[in-house]
């Protein structure tokens, strides 16, 4: 119920929100915020609120990433598009994105995937196979090493498969640290 008036309170204060207070309200509002976005009703702008305090302090707590320089492609003839996800195992948002991987044109798309977990089974398996590269991500706290092997990559577009699931893709996505970033599902109505 109160969390568009703190979200929108912190950011017209920040100088009350240290870095882990951010962090602790993003676990738990991302989690609340997903549950009741499935539950009925119109809850835009409460998710549009989350949505720009997470921008806001992503930009004040991470500038290097807030402000990324992207490359030229050059002579680069396929499109280098990337996947992230903590779900590339037996799990819903796996089964509604495979079939793009399988079946991308390899002649025009270069895919890479970045897993954020750990876990793996058959289907990451069928996921690693017919992608181009496929990077797990170990430590998930380390957000500057997440942010630079993604930015190392050098994508034209990266696709969130889930934001809105876990803290950690919203917390990537407010950098955008890609020329171009997409978003299949995650919550019921808005990332914000």
């Amino acid at each position: 119920r109160h969390i568009k008036n703190y979200c929108e309170a912190a950011v017209k204060h920040p100088q009350f929100m240290p870095r882990g207070l951010f962090e602790a309200c993003v676990e738990q509002f991302t989690q609340h915020l997903w549950r009741l976005s499935y539950c009925g009703g119109n809850m835009n702008e409460e998710i549009s609120a989350f949505g720009n305090f997470i921008h806001y302090f992503m930009k004040r707590f991470y500038p290097r990433w807030a402000s990324v320089k992207y490359k030229s492609r050059g002579n680069r003839k396929k499109l280098r598009v990337g996947y992230i996800s903590s779900n590339f195992r037996n799990q819903a948002v796996s089964f509604y994105m495979v079939n793009r991987l399988l079946h991308a044109d390899k002649s025009r798309f270069e895919t890479i995937i970045f897993s954020l977990e750990n876990r793996r089974d058959e289907m990451t398996e069928r996921i690693i196979e017919k992608s181009d590269r496929y990077i797990p991500i170990t430590d998930f706290r380390d957000l500057d090493a997440i942010a630079q092997t993604i930015v190392d990559s050098d994508l034209d577009l990266l696709v969130y498969t889930d934001i809105g699931m876990d803290p950690l893709t919203y917390k990537l996505a407010a950098l955008q640290l890609v020329p171009t970033q997409a978003v299949l599902v995650g919550h019921g109505v808005t990332t914000g």
